[in-house]
C-alpha cells in the first residue's frame, strides 16, 4: 500500500511522505492515538472500529498481524514476493497482512444501526416484562408455600403432642419440603430479578442515543447490542427455569370433579375409618403444589398418570398443599377429630358400578341417524328419506355429565348390543360414551379430541379417526361409570396413519377376489378411501370415485350409514345423499360409482349413525 509507506505525513515515516502533491491527507496509526495500556490485541474488528472514529477515513490497513492504520483511499505499489499469510495477534483464524504488504478493507457507515437498536430493545423489553410477571408470580407462590407450610407444621406439631410419635413426623417432612421448594422458587425469581433488571437498565441505555451519523455513536450501540443479546439469552434461561417452576407450584389445570375417582387411603386398609382424618407418606412425583382445590390436585395426578397413584392434600383456599405420589410406605388416621382439615386420597382400584344403558330400538328398516352439535346443544336427529329434511329425535343433555360436555361426534351403534355410542370432548379430554335418553355411560378414555368419525364392526370392535385409525376391541364387554374420571384405561391401538374423512362405514366383503374381509369405508371430497382391517396388517387404498351424470359433488361428507350391506354417504353442503355400489369397487384400476339415492340438507359438526342389520329405507337405485 502506497500510502502506509509515502504518506504518514505526522509521524514516524514523515520524512517519506511524497503525496502532499496528490493529497494534503495523511494516514493514521492506531499505536500512535491509543495509549499503550489501551490497546487491545488486533483483528479486523478492533481496527475498523479504531478507523471509523477519524474523519474522511475511507479505508484501514493491517500489516504485520498488529499493525493498524487509517487512510482515506488505497494506493497499489510494487513489491516484494512475500506473502501475505501473517495471522491477526488478536483473532488467530484471520489474515492481518504479512511484513510488507497490508490487509486492506473499505469502510462505509451502515445507515440500520438506529432500527436494529430499536428492534434489539423492543425485544429486550418484551423479555424484561415477561420475567416480571414470572417473577410477580414466582413470589407469590413463594409466600403462599411458606406461609401454607408453617401453618400446617404447626398443626402437626400439635398432633405429635397429642397423638407421640405416631402423629406428625411425616406430615412434618412434607411442610419441609414445602418450605424448602419455596425457597428455591423465591431464590429463582431473585436472579431472574437481576437478569430483568439487567434488561430495564439497557432499555433505558438505549433510549439516550440520538446522532446515528457519527461513527462514535454507531460503536457504542454495537456495543450496547452486543450486551442485549447476552441478556435476552439469559432472561430466556431465566423464563424457562421459573416458568418450569411455576407451573410445578401451581399447574392450573383444573377438570371439575376429577377428586371423584379416588378413595381416601382407609379405604383399602380399613373402610370403617374411610371418613377419618389421614394421611399418609412415600415416594413423591414431581414438587409440592399451592393454592389448588381438591379437583385441582386430583388433576394434577391425573396429568401424571404414569407416575401418580395418589395425593395428599391440606387446607383449603389459597394455602392449600398437595403432594403427589408413586407409593406409600405408611399411612395414619386420627380418631375422635371433630373436623377434617385435610384428607388423602389414592386412585380407586375398583369399578364404580356397571351403568346400565338402554339399547336403541333398531326394528326392521333402519333410519338414516345423525348426531349433530347445533346451538350449544347435542342433538340425534333422524333423515326423512321423502323429503330430505331432519326432524329430532333425542337431545342429549348438556346437564348429564359433570362438568358438561362440549360435543359427540364418532357416534355410531353397535350390532352386537344395539347401544348408541358416541365419542364426547370435554374442556381437555375425550371419551366414548354410551347415550340413552336419560344418562351417559363412560366405557373407555380415548387418545385426545376431536375424533370426528366412528362405526362398528360386526363384532363389536369400534373404530374412529382423528387424525389416524383407531380400533377399540369389543367395547360391549367394557362396564360403563358413570363419572368419566373413573376411566383410566386405554385399550385403543392404532390401525392405520391414514387420515379418515368426516364419517365411515364398515362392511364385511370380498372386494379384493381373496375371501370375505372387514372393510372402512370413507369419503374425502371426491375420493374414497377403502381400509382393510382384517385380517391384520391393515392395508389402505385411494379409489377415484365416478357416478352415471359424472363425478359425485365436491365437500365434506360428514353422515355415512350401512344397512346391512348397503353404505350410504350424505353431502355436507346439502348435495344429497350418493349410495356406493361396492360390486363397483376395482382396487386394481381404483375405481368406484356412486348414485344418488335422496336429498339432504346443508349440515356440520355431524356425524351418521345407523342400525347394521336393518333394511335400508332409501328407495333402490343401484340393480
Amino acid at each position: 500500500d502506497m500510502l502506509f509507506v509515502h504518506g504518514d505525513k505526522y509521524g514516524d515515516a514523515r520524512h517519506s511522505f511524497t503525496l502532499g502533491d496528490v493529497s494534503n491527507a495523511s494516514i493514521v496509526h492506531y499505536a500512535a492515538h491509543v495509549p499503550k495500556e489501551d490497546r487491545q490485541p488486533m483483528t479486523h474488528r478492533v481496527c475498523f472500529e479504531f478507523c471509523r472514529t477519524v474523519p474522511e477515513m475511507n479505508v484501514f490497513g493491517i500489516l504485520n498481524g498488529r499493525e493498524c492504520y487509517c487512510a482515506p483511499f488505497f494506493k497499489r505499489m510494487a513489491g516484494d514476493s512475500s506473502s501475505c499469510t501473517t495471522l491477526c495477534e488478536g483473532d488467530r483464524s484471520a489474515v492481518c497482512g504479512g511484513k510488507v504488504k497490508s490487509s486492506i478493507f473499505a469502510m462505509h457507515m451502515c445507515a440500520t444501526t438506529k432500527s436494529e437498536l430499536a428492534d434489539a430493545s423492543e425485544q429486550a423489553n418484551i423479555v424484561a416484562g415477561d420475567l416480571d410477571a414470572k417473577i410477580h408470580l414466582a413470589s407469590e407462590l413463594a409466600e403462599k408455600l411458606q406461609a401454607a407450610s408453617t401453618k400446617n407444621r404447626a398443626m402437626f406439631g400439635m398432633a405429635q403432642a397429642m397423638f407421640g410419635k405416631g402423629g406428625g413426623p411425616a406430615e412434618g417432612n412434607l411442610m419441609q419440603e414445602a418450605k424448602v421448594f419455596a425457597g428455591k422458587l423465591s431464590s429463582a425469581a431473585v436472579t431472574a430479578g437481576r437478569v430483568a433488571k439487567k434488561l430495564s437498565g439497557l432499555i433505558k441505555r438505549a433510549s439516550e442515543f440520538k446522532d446515528f451519523s457519527k461513527s462514535a455513536t454507531i460503536t457504542k450501540a454495537e456495543r450496547l447490542m452486543e450486551a442485549m443479546a447476552a441478556a435476552v439469552e439469559a432472561g430466556g434461561l431465566s423464563q424457562t427455569t421459573l416458568g418450569d417452576m411455576i407451573r410445578l407450584a401451581k399447574p392450573g389445570k383444573e377438570e371439575l370433579r376429577a377428586a371423584a375417582q379416588y378413595y381416601p387411603v382407609m379405604h383399602f386398609v380399613d373402610k370403617k375409618y374411610a371418613s377419618a382424618m389421614q394421611t399418609c407418606s412415600g415416594m413423591r412425583v414431581k414438587a409440592p403444589i399451592v393454592g389448588e382445590s381438591a379437583d385441582g390436585c386430583a388433576s394434577s395426578c391425573d396429568a401424571a398418570i404414569h407416575s401418580c397413584i395418589g395425593f395428599n392434600y391440606f387446607g383449603t383456599g389459597n394455602t392449600s398443599l398437595c403432594f403427589l405420589f408413586s407409593g406409600l410406605k405408611s399411612a395414619v388416621y386420627y380418631t375422635g377429630c371433630e373436623r377434617q382439615g385435610h384428607m388423602t386420597l389414592l386412585q380407586s382400584k375398583e369399578h364404580s358400578g356397571n351403568l346400565k344403558t338402554e339399547p336403541w330400538d333398531c326394528g326392521s328398516v333402519g333410519r338414516p341417524l345423525q348426531a349433530i352439535n347445533e346451538d350449544k346443544k347435542s342433538v340425534i336427529k333422524a333423515l326423512d328419506v321423502a323429503t330430505g329434511k331432519y326432524e329430532l329425535v333425542l337431545e342429549v343433555e348438556k346437564s348429564l355429565t359433570r362438568p358438561a360436555f362440549s360435543k359427540i361426534n364418532a357416534c355410531g351403534i353397535n350390532p352386537v348390543d344395539s347401544i348408541i355410542y358416541c365419542a364426547m370432548d370435554f374442556q381437555r379430554k375425550a371419551f366414548l360414551a354410551r347415550i340413552d335418553s336419560s344418562g351417559v355411560g363412560f366405557v373407555a378414555k380415548l387418545p385426545s379430541k376431536g375424533q370426528y368419525s366412528g362405526d362398528f364392526d360386526e363384532k363389536g370392535n369400534f373404530y374412529f379417526n382423528g387424525k389416524k385409525l383407531m380400533k377399540l376391541s369389543e367395547v360391549h364387554l367394557l362396564p360403563a361409570a358413570p363419572v368419566q374420571y373413573s376411566v383410566k384405561k386405554q385399550t385403543w391401538k392404532v390401525v392405520s396413519d391414514i387420515q379418515l374423512g368426516g364419517d365411515m362405514a364398515i362392511v364385511d366383503e370380498d372386494i379384493e377376489g381373496t375371501g370375505v374381509h372387514t372393510y372402512v369405508m370413507s369419503l374425502i371430497d371426491k375420493e374414497l378411501k377403502v381400509v382393510r382391517v382384517s385380517p391384520e396388517p391393515a392395508q389402505t387404498w385411494t379409489v377415484k370415485t365416478r357416478t352415471l351424470k359424472g363425478r359425485l359433488p365436491a365437500g365434506g361428507w360428514g353422515a355415512a350409514w350401512k344397512f346391512k350391506n348397503d353404505i350410504y354417504f350424505a353431502n355436507d353442503e346439502g348435495r344429497g345423499v350418493y349410495h356406493l355400489d361396492i360390486a363397483s369397487i376395482n382396487l386394481q384400476e381404483k375405481t368406484a360409482s356412486f348414485e344418488k339415492a335422496g336429498d339432504s340438507v346443508a349440515m356440520s359438526s355431524n356425524d351418521g349413525l345407523g342400525c347394521a342389520h336393518a333394511r335400508s329405507p332409501f328407495v333402490p337405485v343401484i340393480p
